[in-house]
């Protein structure tokens, strides 16, 4: 049916009349109500499919209102039908090039991690390929992973809503309420994948991939909002993704890594909102960046603080107000409220980060960075600007500062694309004809604005590079000296190479602007590119992505951390302590002060048993943990429980006290594992209540029971040389660390390297049980290189017992380096055999390797390795003293001898598998090293040394 034709178009509302008319053919709709609206519907659908579709389907919608209308015009509305059923597969098929993307950047930086799916989770990047997975490694991917498993107990019930029960329980009857975000934006899909049953491993797992995802997704769109065609947006995507910072981080289980996968969608909805005015822009991009401080600090600092660039760049590159390229620009009132209206969402969210930012400082005060991070922190955690090039170079994160050889040479080569467009721009400057020039159009800013904004993009990636270096920078770190002190909450950072989570969005938006900008250039030669090239254009974005991802994954091989099921050692624990009212507590030994990723093992393992524990881990430390726990018991890590802390303890409702053999390092014990062991075991008021893997669990007996007789325990063996500085700032105390160890008189001796306050804490033992004076000296060296000597005598410290030794510096000031000078009494002797054969139970030799085996008395008697659980060739060393033996040439061996066991000594000969012989000078310390192959389970009993010139000793 033909309907009837107006005489006249209506001047009212032409605009909405025609984007009705085109909505209606595309759609095979009428915008007329009646019979002309049913006879439009019927015969679009009638004649669908056939050539005059568009003519017969565009009369019958809009009632015959466009004269013309005739001709190709009328195709028109056909093409449209066609491209929306086209815009819709070709978005299926960017969602499935950018999921095979995303799976094929995890599989390349993770591998062999494809394998370990649901039993474990990478713990690193840079790990050699003959190390193979390992239960239960210390890091910030265990840590990370209690808070998503923490919220998993809040939405199952495992876990009272916003109450941390098993870490930093004080002995408070009453957890309190703890409002957060518990990093919900990635936590949640955890949860979510958690309870369709997948393991622990498996949900993480699919969470980091789903990181992956977000990333190469909105890199994608923010590649698209440039011009670049859908092929090059893809491959400028997995480019902006293979940076390795990204990678490091995300292996390593830093909230950074998950947190860079929203940050280009802060930056995708800027330039939504400022460059088409579109609302939902402005609620992307502020959705994206409160979800950044969900999940990342660093992220959303760093999301805040660009948010003026993105604006610039996308006001800079805004077109005209009709969204087209070289369309009118109207300043008027309703251009200004299209852009308020669309960035408003996004100011919202502006506004509640500064008011989060002003809570989470306030949240700091109490703590040991109210002050901000110090210098020399920053110091440690400063790369060195070679490493941007040899990623082997020997500095701090020389793997998260190096960008390979194919990332530099993109950067340049955009560069000079760049520099091409301000070339042209100068040489046509005052022709009339290059506003309507394509390398020009699509900013209402002129040609200078485009290049302008190109130009702030090379600006903010090398000033990244600049600020990443830290104090390593140029100008004795002037860039971060200077922001600092423009933006007060920067100094809470202590890595400034952080900055590198805006290199994917920065990437992407610069890379995509040289490529829109290259092919403006060449559009001003008039060359029309044929259908062939285009098929070369995207093959050859193919393997510029392929080669730059090859090129840098390559280098990385991903450490796996199994994760084992509950401990029995823990599942005794949590079971004694659910048998009281209120539940009892635990603590774990060693004890931190609050901040070492070690404590990420106890976490794990609490966590699943449901065991509260005194102690955790948290980014930062608080005077009251340190006060009523790090200080009350560290003591404790060395073997020493007074009655005092014993009934500390109790007061604290402390149960169990529990002994990780294997988060042991030689920083935070004077003296091995196995001394520790020992005292704890000789100690009548605990009793051992279960052990499994190296964990030990000792019941603390009550005061109102009847105590066993106890027993005498010799002095350690071992020692451990190495300086460690103190722990906190107001309270500075040093352990015997032996920087450079000597023998005088009889006496061992430390020499600590430090700055100390004006009192200095020293921790001593009584040696092998003799009374004997303490002499304490201090030697400062200051500016003028005066020599001044204080020496203070102490009251005989009783046997086998451990004292605090306090004394004022040399100068009193908390400048300059001291050398603090410690005699230290005689440990206990290297006894021999009648044979005049030393043997040295490999037990009390061991830091953090190995595990504890006790023999029918009930004695550490022996060291066992297992795989998957010891790492391959690590070393057990000791006894780090002198041995008592004059000057002459020795033989040492395993016993037993073990085919997955090897004994080295520097400058020891071989002389058969496990035998080697080695020159004494008789003064010398000895170091003996025991390697594990990792193949099969091993045991070493002692290490025996004896003259080489007596008779060998047959080995059982």
């Amino acid at each position: 049916m033909r309907t009837s034709r107006p005489t006249a178009m209506p001047h009212k509302g032409c605009a909405r009349q025609r984007g009705a008319a085109a909505r209606a053919g595309r759609g095979g709709e009428a915008v007329r109500t009646g019979r002309q609206a049913t006879e439009a519907v019927r015969t679009a659908r009638a004649y669908e499919g056939a050539r005059d579709y568009g003519a017969r389907a565009g009369r019958a919608a809009t009632g015959g209102w466009y004269r013309g209308w005739h001709g190709k015009e009328q195709i028109i509305l056909v093409e449209s039908a066609k491209r929306e059923n086209h815009d819709m597969t070709t978005r299926l098929k960017s969602l499935f090039a950018i999921t095979l993307a995303a799976l094929v950047l995890y599989v390349l930086y993770f591998w062999p991690m494809p394998g370990f799916m649901g039993t474990g989770i990478p713990f690193t990047s840079y790990v050699s390929k003959d190390l193979g997975p390992r239960y239960l490694v210390q890091g910030d991917h265990l840590q990370l992973l209690y808070h998503f498993e923490l919220l998993n107990g809040f939405f199952h019930g495992d876990t009272p809503w916003f109450r941390n029960l098993w870490e930093f329980n004080l002995g408070d009857a009453e957890i309190p309420r703890l409002i957060g975000p518990y990093y919900a934006p990635f936590a949640l899909p955890y949860v979510l994948l958690r309870s369709l049953g997948c393991t622990d491993a498996l949900s993480w797992n699919l969470t980091q991939l789903l990181s992956v995802w977000a990333g190469v997704f909105f890199c994608y769109c923010l590649a698209r909002r440039h011009g670049v065609r859908p092929w090059t947006a893809l491959a400028i995507s997995v480019v902006a993704n293979a940076v390795p910072y990204r990678w490091v981080t995300l292996s390593g289980g830093s909230p950074t890594g998950f947190g860079m996968g929203l940050l280009p969608g802060v930056v995708l909805g800027v330039e939504l909102a400022v460059r088409d005015r579109r609302v939902w822009g402005g609620v992307l991009g502020g959705v994206c960046l409160l979800a950044c401080y969900a999940i990342d600090l660093h992220c959303f600092l760093f999301a805040a603080l660009s948010l003026p660039l993105w604006g610039l760049v996308a006001l800079l590159r805004t077109n005209g107000t009709n969204g087209g390229d070289g369309g009118a620009t109207r300043w008027n009132r309703r251009w200004f409220g299209q852009l308020f209206i669309s960035v408003l969402p996004l100011a919202i969210a502006g506004i509640l980060s500064l008011a989060i930012a002003a809570a989470v400082k306030s949240g700091y005060q109490s703590t040991d960075v109210s002050d901000g991070r110090t210098w020399s922190e920053i110091r440690l955690c400063s790369p060195d600007w070679r490493s941007f090039f040899d990623p082997f170079f020997a500095c701090h994160m020389p793997d998260q500062f190096h960008m390979g050889w194919m990332l530099p040479a993109l950067l340049l080569v955009s560069g000079i694309v760049l520099l091409a467009g301000v070339c042209i721009w100068w040489r046509s400057r005052h022709s009339v004809e290059n506003g309507r020039d394509a390398l020009f159009r699509g900013s209402v800013f002129g040609p200078l604005g485009g290049l302008f904004a190109g130009g702030l993009l090379a600006a903010a990636i090398l000033f990244s590079f600049v600020l990443a270096l830290g104090v390593n920078g140029p100008f004795d770190g002037l860039p971060l000296r200077l922001v600092r002190a423009l933006v007060p909450p920067f100094k809470m950072v202590r890595q400034p190479i952080k900055v590198f989570c805006l290199l994917p969005a920065l990437y992407t938006s610069f890379f995509a602007y040289s490529v829109a900008l290259a092919a403006s250039i060449r559009s001003r030669t008039g060359f029309c590119v044929c259908r062939a090239e285009r098929v070369w254009q995207r093959v050859a974005a193919v393997l510029v992505a392929a080669i730059v991802v090859f090129s840098l994954s390559g280098r990385m091989y991903a450490g796996i951390c199994l994760l084992p099921g509950k401990n029995a050692a823990y599942e005794a624990s949590a079971a004694l302590a659910r048998g009281r009212e209120p539940p009892g507590r635990a603590l774990v030994l060693p004890v931190w002060p609050g901040d070492s990723s070690y404590s990420s093992l106890y976490q794990y393992h609490a966590q699943r048993s449901g065991l509260r524990m005194l102690n955790g881990y948290a980014a930062v430390k608080t005077g009251d943990y340190l006060e009523r726990v790090f200080y009350a018991f560290e003591t404790m890590t060395e073997g020493e429980c007074t009655q005092a802390q014993a009934e500390a303890l109790r007061e604290l409702g402390v149960d169990v006290v529990l002994l990780q053999e294997n988060a042991w390092p030689s920083k935070v014990s004077s003296f091995p594992f196995g001394y520790t062991l020992r005292r704890f075991l000789a100690d009548p008021r605990f009793e051992l209540l279960a052990e499994e893997d190296g964990v030990w669990a000792f019941r603390l007996r009550g005061a109102e029971e009847a105590l066993p007789e106890g027993k005498q325990v010799p002095p350690p063996v071992g020692i451990v040389r190495h300086f460690a500085g103190p722990f906190a700032k107001d309270r500075m105390r040093v352990r015997l660390r032996a920087f450079a160890g000597y023998q005088q008189d009889g006496a061992f001796g430390w020499l600590v390297r430090g700055r100390f306050p004006e009192r200095v804490t020293v921790y001593c033992d009584s040696g092998d049980g003799v009374e004997s004076n303490r002499v304490v000296r201090t030697l400062a060296l200051g500016k003028s290189d005066a020599v001044r000597l204080a020496a203070i005598e102490r009251p005989p410290v009783p046997p086998r017992a451990f004292s605090w030794l306090t004394f004022p510096s040399a100068d009193g000031q908390n400048s300059g380096v001291e050398l603090l000078d410690v005699a230290y009494a005689p440990m206990q002797p290297l006894a021999k055999d009648r044979d005049g054969t030393l043997q040295l139970c490999a037990a009390d030799l061991t830091h953090e390797f190995g595990t504890t085996v006790l023999n029918e008395e009930g004695e550490p008697s022996a060291l066992a390795f297992k795989p998957l659980r010891d790492p391959v060739s690590c070393a057990v060393a000791g006894p780090d003293r002198p041995l008592p033996f004059p000057a002459g040439r020795y033989r040492a061996e395993l016993e037993p001898d073990d085919p997955h066991l090897s004994l080295c000594l520097p400058g020891a000969t071989e002389l058969r598998r496990n035998v080697i012989e080695f020159d004494y000078d008789g003064t010398s310390f000895a170091n003996f090293t025991i390697q594990y192959d990792g193949c099969e389970p091993a045991q070493v009993r002692s290490i025996l040394v004896r003259p080489a010139s007596g008779p060998e000793r047959s080995v059982p």
